[in-house]
Formats: structure tokens, sequence, C-alpha cells
């Protein structure tokens, strides 16, 4: 029989995929209506406004594996 300590334990069911893109999922829900205004006015160039577009998605990345 199962003990009640192993009954209230939680289960593992988010997987490393599943919560990089739930990170992935909230940076751009959050910044997609407002920022993209803010970034090309600052960078004044399409090309770095992508670039800075990237650089932020993988410093959130590497912020979410943390």
């Amino acid at each position: 029989m199962n003990s009640p300590a192993q009954i209230n334990e939680p289960t593992k069911r988010l997987r490393p995929f599943s919560a990089i893109a739930i990170i992935v999922g909230i940076v751009i829900g959050a910044g997609i209506f407002k920022t993209p205004s803010m970034v090309a006015g600052v960078t004044g160039d399409a090309g770095w406004l992508l670039v800075a577009w990237v650089a932020g998605g993988l410093i959130s990345l590497a912020g979410a594996l943390c």
C-alpha cells in the first residue's frame, strides 16, 4: 500500500521543452504589443531591431534555464 507521504508528493510533469515553451510564450505575450516601437525608436534600423530582439530572446532563454 502507499504511505501517506507518497500520496501527497507532487508528480513531475513539466519537461524542459515545455518549460522553455512557457517562458517564450510569456516573454512574447508580454512584450509583443508595447516594446517593438520603443526598440525600433532606439535602434533606428530594421536590422539592428532584429539583432536586439534575438539578443533579448537569448538572454531570456538563459534566464529561464537558470
